[in-house]
Parts: C-alpha cells; structure tokens; sequence
C-alpha cells in the first residue's frame, strides 16, 4: 500500500510521554495516521509512529504521540506541543500517513480526509504551517516525512507562499520520497522508511545530513530504486537527533 492520498475506522489514540519544557530541551512530536473513514488503510502508519516515538524518548526528547487524528485534534495537539516547547532548543516532527503534495507544498491528511475533491484540502495539514508553529523561538526544526510526495487525485490550489521551497530558518526536511513519488507502506511490520530511520537512530550520533544520506541508501536498496528518500535544509549549525547538551 502506498502512503498516498486515495477507507478506514475513526480511531483517537492520544499519548503524551514525560513532557515537560526544560530550558535547552529538545522535543518530539510524531503522527501516526493508519486507520482513515475513507482513504485506504495504511497498516504499518502507526506502527512506524509509535517506534520512532519510543525511540526519541530513548534519545532522551520529550515526546508527544499523536495517531489517527482528525485535522482539528491534531492541531490541538500541536499547539500542547508549542507550549511545552516553550525553550526547547530544538523540535522534531515525524509524520507516517497519507500525504500529497501540491504545487511545490506538502500537506498530510488527517483520518477524516474524504476521498477527492477541494474540499480535502479541509482535512490536511502543510508542512510549512506546522513548521510555522515553531517559529517563534530561533530553534533547530527538523521535520521526517513519511509519506507520498505525489497527488493522484489532481487536487489543485492556490497554495502561495506554503511550498516546501520556501522553508524558514533553521529547518531540515526529510522526505521519505522523492518529488513526486511514492512512499510504501511496506509488506513487514514496520515501513522501509521507518525501519532506515530507526537503524540510523540506533548507530553513534551522527549529524542529521549523514543519517539521512544513510537512511537513503538503505530505502533505496530495499525497494530496489523505486523509493528515494529525499532532503532539503536551512539549517545555521550542525543538527543532530540527540538531546544531549550541545547537540
């Protein structure tokens, strides 16, 4: 299954894991959208969230999981995470689900997302808003995103000044697709995305362009070619994903 934009159970699951804002703290917030009203199933959505979300909090981030949310909830849940990160010197979000992408912008699409038209639009989510939240404090914004980078259903809209081109300070971008393309789901328990991600986590601390130039070697092989992970950043000093002092 692809983790594109094309029937599902509603299903809330809130999480929140030892949050607490701390001066130089680093903090996660991470989705999970696998079960939708509409759209097809994603299996492996909220697996994904819930191990790269066990996995920060080993790492030491305070972290918030959130998984198959409606657009309302989630922004909810986002704007929890604005308060708790209130010093945080550094945010991370992952997101695993449906997303699209539109003229040159991103968004993922909540469990409540119909099937086409316009009004989908209604029940999504760019990246540059959620990037946008964060904004307030000069931090470190390091966002993953685990989904389709395409739209089949030739959603259109006037999305200006949202692409993901346009991405503020301080910002790294990482797509688990190329332009365009695809994301799989996976046929194991866990995406291949998730799965270069979390192996990536396990090795010694690495900057984030290496770990993510790793996470693509590995996403690539495994699915022969067909999924390129992908990246781009604004970063003013060397990130890592760690919350050890200075990193």
């Amino acid at each position: 299954m692809l983790r594109c934009g094309i029937l599902g159970v509603c299903l809330l699951w809130l999480s929140f894991v030892n949050v607490a804002a701390a001066q130089n703290s680093h903090v996660a917030l991470v989705i999970g959208n696998g079960h939708y009203r509409d759209l097809p199933n994603l299996p492996n959505a909220t697996r994904d969230a819930r191990l790269i979300a066990h996995m920060l909090k080993r790492l030491g981030y305070k972290t918030v999981l959130v998984t198959d949310t409606t657009r309302e909830q989630m922004l909810g849940a986002v704007e929890q995470v604005r308060v708790f990160a209130k010093n945080a010197s550094q945010v991370v979000i992952y997101y695993s689900g449906h997303g699209v992408e539109i003229n040159g912008a991103s968004l993922i699409l909540m469990q409540d997302a119909p099937k086409k038209g316009l009004h989908q639009l209604r029940h999504a989510v760019s990246v540059s808003e959620l990037i946008s939240v964060f904004a307030d404090q000069p931090r470190q914004k390091i966002v993953l995103l685990d989904a389709c980078r395409d739209n089949p259903l030739l959603i259109g809209a006037n999305l200006s000044g949202q692409t993901d081109q346009h991405i503020m300070a301080g910002t790294f971008l990482g797509f688990a697709a190329q332009p365009g393309g695809s994301a799989f789901d996976g046929k194991a328990r866990i995406g291949p995305f998730a799965r270069a991600v979390v192996t990536e986590l396990a090795q010694p601390v690495q900057p984030i362009e290496d770990l993510m130039r790793n996470v693509r070697l590995r996403v690539v092989t495994e699915t022969g070619g067909q999924q390129v992970p992908w990246s781009m950043n604004s970063l003013m000093r060397p990130a890592y994903l760690s919350s050890r002092p200075g990193l």
